[in-house]
């Protein structure tokens, strides 16, 4: 089962960075960062972006977006285009990505995964990736006690309008940090999580979550996205049964990432109400999804919580 998961993950990222310049393009007002440059087989690169327009009195919201590298660009279009048509608060993007120039690194199947997979790498697999998963915790460490503080210390950033955005296993890695680390974050958009990894850890998260929050409220919202045809290769994805009949199966009966998802929105929001919202994007596949779902999280990160029906859910419809 995890063959095929790896196997599919690898083809999709290799689409997208063809399509992707490995060196995400400039912008005025932005810088790069090292973390942990002494440590390479630990160290990060933030690509930071800082609007025109003046911090609100609070200061700027501001957007964590994981694998960095691939979409900072993207998202910098989605902020600057969402500022200038006063679409909610200018915000800044700090993308986490690797020193290394290629748009997908390896190393985020370490640093996005909670925990080993449900079904072990086949030899062959393990051997050809090199990583060890499991290193979420770790990576949230990093977050938390290094990136946070070295950009919130630089720039004007409300702490409490941060966002932690990530799609796949960067989905995964925000329902996690959701899960665990609930009031680092005030908003968690979680686009097309790789629930599939290891389905039954999930849900005993969000169990453990549900009664943590009974007994202890928190006021975290959280966004869940994923493409409408996720589960319909021949609808979206038409050469995946032509190239390989077998991953369309794993695709519709393995990964069922708009099932899981919806799953996973019923139970959280029976547990947490509106606070939990999610929306199918119709049309667009686990590749696809990306440049939609940057937009709705763009809009989710800049919208003060009390507006939030510009974001309200479709009610996983």
């Amino acid at each position: 089962m995890f063959k095929f998961g790896f196997v599919l993950l690898s083809v999709l990222a290799i689409g997208l960075s063809a399509a992707c310049s490995p060196t995400p393009p400039e912008f005025p007002n932005t810088e790069t960062r090292i973390i942990n440059a002494q440590n390479p087989t630990n160290s990060y690169k933030l690509f930071i972006f800082k609007p025109d327009t003046p911090a609100p009195e609070n200061g700027y919201p501001v957007i964590y977006l994981l694998d960095g590298n691939s979409v900072f660009g993207s998202m910098v279009y989605e902020v600057k285009r969402r500022t200038a048509l006063k679409y909610g608060d200018p915000a800044i993007v700090v993308a986490i990505g690797y020193p290394e120039e290629d748009a997908w690194n390896a190393r985020r199947g370490r640093d996005l995964t909670p925990w080993p997979p449900a079904t072990p790498p086949s030899e062959e697999t393990s051997e050809k990736n090199k990583i060890i998963p499991g290193g979420a915790d770790d990576f949230l460490t990093i977050i938390e006690t290094q990136i946070i503080p070295a950009v919130e210390g630089d720039y004007d950033i409300n702490p409490n309008r941060r966002t932690l955005a990530g799609h796949s296993y960067g989905g995964l890695f925000t329902l996690h940090a959701f899960f665990k680390k609930t009031g680092l974050f005030q908003n968690y958009a979680a686009t097309s999580p790789s629930i599939w990894y290891a389905p039954e850890r999930v849900f005993k998260e969000l169990d453990a979550y549900a009664i943590q929050h009974h007994k202890t409220p928190d006021t975290a919202r959280l966004y869940i996205m994923v493409g409408g045809c996720e589960e319909t290769p021949d609808q979206c994805d038409p050469f995946i049964p032509a190239a390989s009949p077998e991953m369309a199966q794993w695709i519709i009966h393995i990964g069922k990432m708009v099932t899981n998802a919806a799953t996973l929105y019923d139970k959280l929001h029976a547990v947490r109400g509106d606070d939990i919202l999610m929306r199918n994007l119709g049309g667009e596949n686990h590749t696809s999804v990306i440049g939609s779902s940057l937009s709705w999280t763009a809009a989710f990160a800049m919208t003060s919580p009390e507006k939030t029906t510009i974001v309200q859910s479709d009610n996983a419809q």
